[in-house]
C-alpha cells in the first residue's frame, strides 16, 4: 500500500485505525468539528446581538476569555426580552419619579 492510500482515510476509518496515526487523525477531525461548531456559535451570536456588540465581546476576550459564553447568553437574552425590559424600566421610572413613562415623554 502506498502512502497516498493511507491519506485517503474516511472519518469512520480514522476512529478504528489507531495504529498508523489514526488516533491523531481522529483527534484532528474532532478538533475541526469543534472549531466549526464554535464558529457557528459566534455567527449565531453576531446575528442575535449584532456585529458591533460581537466585536466588543471578542475584544473582551483579552480581559476574561472564560466569560464570553456568559456574556453572549446575557446579551442574547436581553435582546429577546428588550421590549419587556423597556416596559418594566418605564414602570419603575414612573413609580420612582412620578412622571410619565419614557415613551409618552417623546411625543
Amino acid at each position: 500500500m502506498s502512502d497516498d492510500a493511507d491519506e485517503a482515510v474516511t472519518d469512520d476509518q480514522a476512529g478504528r485505525d489507531v495504529g498508523k496515526g489514526g488516533l491523531r487523525r481522529a483527534f484532528s477531525l474532532l478538533v475541526y468539528r469543534i472549531q466549526t461548531v464554535s464558529i457557528l456559535g459566534y455567527m449565531g451570536a453576531a446575528s442575535i446581538i449584532g456585529i458591533e456588540a460581537l466585536a466588543l465581546v471578542i475584544g473582551f476576550t483579552t480581559a476574561l476569555p472564560i466569560a464570553i459564553p456568559f456574556v453572549v447568553v446575557i446579551l442574547g437574552t436581553v435582546y429577546f426580552l428588550r421590549e419587556r425590559l423597556k416596559a418594566i424600566w418605564s414602570a419603575v421610572l414612573a413609580r420612582l419619579g412620578g412622571s410619565k413613562p419614557a415613551d409618552e415623554r417623546e411625543r
